[in-house]
């Protein structure tokens, strides 16, 4: 029997891989396994993922690196190289696919996914790193990233690379739809499992490059989404630490930190965007619920009364100089909570 090869595969020995497997040792990070009795493997879209995984692999005592009789090899589809040499593994080719199996066996019958056509194979076409420079990123489709040939106007699926660039901007492109401020209610069913799934992303994109702002803010947006506040104030507070000048950051911590009871810090905040921009109705007008919300009835008074002169017809400063006067005159109770807010 013989088994597809698909990108970057790791092929292993079966009996010596299965019994990490069963008691999950190792646990495979996609879905793209499988065997045909004699070899296992998984595949991957990019050969620093496959790496990755081979370092798992050898972790738990599988010899990855040396040959001619390895536990596992490393096999790049576009190349046909395997890594470390290999005496146990045959490759070859049927119609478009590339498959491998054990030497000495017979590989007429080929194990694949549901839905694989040897007439097409992969699918996949390799670019490395060097030569991105031509390809500009449009989108994700399943397990594949999908750029335009800027040369030839084509699209060319890539796989799943991980770039950089490709990973932030399909996790913004899913947690811009879901923005909300801190006190609505949070995103459910599919959507929360489609901004769990940005903010995962986001989250490996961080752990590699610590000084992605812009990361850290979609990821407290994201996490505002799901209603996490305690894990959105920590990306809005290194965010507005790493670019202290954008009025962004410091503007959803403040929210969040109203939401988390944390008043006085939310004024600091608050007071420091007002300082960045202040000509700006919106940013003002935040900076008088934050006051409200502190007790500080007064400062917040004079700060929508600020933005509305700024903007005298600007609804939602009006609406809120009208609930600010209705507290100070004790008409209503002071709002300790956005939901407190109409």
């Amino acid at each position: 029997m013989s088994i597809t090869i698909e990108g970057f595969s790791v092929v292993a020995k079966r009996e010596l891989v299965q019994p990490f497997l069963d008691d999950d040792r190792i646990v495979p990070p996609n879905r793209m396994f499988l065997n045909d009795g004699d070899i296992w493997r998984c595949s991957f879209m990019s050969n620093d993922d496959a790496m990755a995984f081979v370092k798992k692999l050898e972790a738990v005592g599988l010899n990855g690196s040396t040959g001619p009789n390895p536990d596992l090899v490393l096999v790049n589809e576009f190349t046909h190289d395997i890594y470390p040499y290999c005496e146990w593994l045959e490759l070859g080719n049927f119609q478009k696919a590339i498959v491998a199996w054990k030497a000495g066996s017979d590989p007429e019958n080929l194990v694949a996914h549901e839905g694989f056509d040897p007439a097409i194979g992969s699918g996949l076409l390799f670019r490395d790193k060097t030569n991105l420079h031509d390809l500009e990123f449009l989108r994700v489709e399943g397990n594949i990233e999908i750029y335009l040939d800027k040369q030839s106007g084509d699209e060319v699926f890539l796989g799943r690379t991980r770039t950089p660039e490709a990973l932030f901007q399909t996790a913004c492109e899913a947690i811009r739809p879901h923005f909300k401020t801190p006190g609505e209610p949070p995103v459910t069913g599919d959507d929360a499992d489609a901004v769990n799934s940005a903010v995962a992303d986001l989250e490996r994109l961080i752990a590699d490059y610590p000084d992605f702002a812009q990361a850290m803010f979609f990821c407290g947006k994201g996490y505002i989404a799901l209603g996490q506040y305690g894990a959105a104030y920590q990306h809005f507070v290194k965010g507005n630490e790493l670019d202290p000048k954008v009025e962004g950051y410091a503007r959803e911590l403040g929210g969040v930190c109203l939401e988390l009871g944390k008043f006085d810090e939310a004024v600091a905040i608050g007071e420091k965007a007002a300082a960045l921009k202040p000509d700006d109705c919106e940013t003002l007008g935040n900076l008088s619920i934050i006051y409200l919300m502190a007790g500080r009835i007064e400062a917040a008074q004079k700060s929508v009364q600020s933005a509305l002169k700024i903007k005298p017809d600007d609804n939602v400063n009006q609406n809120l100089h009208a609930l600010i006067e209705s507290v100070a005159n004790g008409d209503r109770p002071q709002p300790m909570s956005m939901r407190d807010i109409p």
